[in-house]
């Protein structure tokens, strides 16, 4: 697995990749607390699944840059918070 991740202010962005039980791969972004703070990391998956680990890295990298460039503000919260 690749391992990489961007820095933003105290947070760190990191694209991942998973293996969903159908055996396609999604890509994830983990937004992790900032330094101090307890907790699991924020995840934000990419909409698409993919036959390939390679694009859907691919993929995660785009949603981590795009996340990046937009300072994370269009991402206060994981996709499905507050419903139910």
């Amino acid at each position: 697995m690749t391992h990489m991740e961007y820095k933003f202010e105290n947070q760190r962005i990191k694209p991942i990749v998973i293996q969903n039980d159908d055996g396609k791969f999604q890509g994830m972004v983990l937004v992790e607390p900032e330094p101090g703070r307890f907790g699991e990391p924020d995840r934000f998956c990419v909409p698409d699944t993919s036959e390939s680990y390679s694009v859907a890295l691919d993929e995660a990298k785009a949603l981590a840059h795009k996340m990046f460039a937009n300072k994370a503000s269009d991402f206060s919260q994981p996709p499905g918070a507050g419903e139910g």
